[in-house]
């Protein structure tokens, strides 16, 4: 029972991390396109 619970909040976790790595990734990418295209816009 322990055993089941400590593996479930393991899973829990890691996905949770898995996804807030992939939010990070996305918001990163779209900071880093908005970043470019503020630089064109005062060339």
């Amino acid at each position: 029972m322990v055993f089941a619970l400590s593996l479930c909040t393991n899973s829990i976790l890691s996905f949770s991390m898995y996804i807030l790595s992939k939010m990070f990734h996305i918001m990163y990418i779209k900071g880093g396109v908005i970043w470019m295209k503020k630089r064109e816009m005062k060339n």
